[in-house]
């Protein structure tokens, strides 16, 4: 993923994340996440108004995960990494 975006001239950085981590980054910009509890990579949309990542899930509702993913689905699909747009 690091390699298609510097493809596209977009700066990108890979990190492992708690779900704070990775709600504060999702909040600023966009990238994948990848909960290796799911072996799946999911686009990172935002956030949602009830405290939870909005994702992109091209398989919804796969191991539960349909277009958020709460602080209890994140830590029991964990661990996380992102790739994002610095």
């Amino acid at each position: 993923m690091i390699d298609a975006f510097n493809y596209y001239s977009l700066d990108a950085k890979q990190k492992w994340v708690t779900f704070d981590e990775a709600y504060a980054i999702m909040g600023d910009t966009t990238g994948v996440i990848n909960p290796i509890g799911m072996y799946h990579f999911m686009g990172m949309r935002g956030l949602d108004n009830n405290s939870s990542l909005w994702v992109a899930n091209s398989a919804s509702g796969y191991m539960g995960v349909y277009e958020t993913l709460g602080r209890n689905q994140f830590n029991s699909l964990g661990p996380v990494q992102v790739i994002y747009l610095a």
